[in-house]
Order: structure tokens, then sequence, then C-alpha cells
């Protein structure tokens, strides 16, 4: 074999070895190497979890973190007043 084939085989190797460490995870109950994918949500999905982290606030009486939301997120609140 000559030096194109070895570094062909290497270069395999290395994009090769982290697909197998993450099937036999998979096979062995592991965790995985791979990060959860990120889902491309709308600004209505958005929008709509911003609201219900409002109303969780809301549901379990913290009121500073309900009005520190409003200071991260203060497009989304149409009146800083409105719960």
């Amino acid at each position: 074999m000559n030096t194109f084939q070895y570094i062909m085989i290497g270069l395999a190797a290395f994009l090769g070895v982290p697909i197998l460490i993450n099937k036999l995870y998979s096979w062995t109950g592991g965790a995985s190497v791979e990060p959860p994918p990120v889902e491309n949500d709308s600004l209505v999905d958005v929008i709509d979890c911003w609201e219900n982290l409002k109303r969780l606030c809301e549901k379990h009486q913290l009121n500073e973190a309900k009005e520190e939301i409003h200071k991260v997120f203060p497009l989304f609140a149409k009146t800083k007043g409105r719960s």
C-alpha cells in the first residue's frame, strides 16, 4: 500500500470511530453522544411557551420571576402590568 491509501484509511477511521462509539452506547443503553436536535419553532410557538411560563410562575406564586420575564422578553408583553 502507498501513502495515499494509508491516509485514506486513517481518515475513514477518524470519521467512522465516533459513529461506532455512538452505536455501542445505544446498544448498551447508554446516553447518546450526539446532542438532541434543535427544532425550528415558529414565533407563535415561542410566544405560547412564554405565556405558559408566565402562567406557571403565577400558579406557583413566583411573582418576582413573572416580573423578570417581562425584562427578558419585553416585546412579547403588550403591557408590563398585564398578567
